[in-house]
């Protein structure tokens, strides 16, 4: 249910399941801050489908890239870095399994 809400919001740009602290890491856009905080209000906070949220933004950026390495990079190690994934916010559902 969580996955298909994120799928629809369309301040989301992307919402992977992940291991870890958190189930999920979104990448959210907002225009300012004050909308951020209005999106975090409106889609965490009035359904109760979220338990907790942390934040964060990115204050630049050096590189960003799509594309995905070929040939199995990944699984040979890869340039350094290929493979990472950074994170921007991350999000627990409220009905998660996991204990915060």
């Amino acid at each position: 249910q969580f996955e298909l809400r994120m799928a629809a919001e369309p301040d989301v740009m992307a919402c992977y399941e992940v291991s870890g602290e958190f189930d999920f890491l979104l990448i959210v856009t907002a225009e300012s801050m004050e909308h951020y905080h209005a999106f975090t209000r409106e889609t965490f906070s009035s359904s109760h489908n979220v338990r907790n949220f942390k934040s964060m933004s990115a204050m630049n950026c050096s590189k960003f890239e799509t594309r995905v390495p070929r040939g199995g990079d990944c699984a040979r190690g890869g340039a350094r870095g290929a493979c990472d994934t950074s994170s921007f916010g991350t999000a627990r559902p409220a009905r998660s399994p996991r204990l915060s």
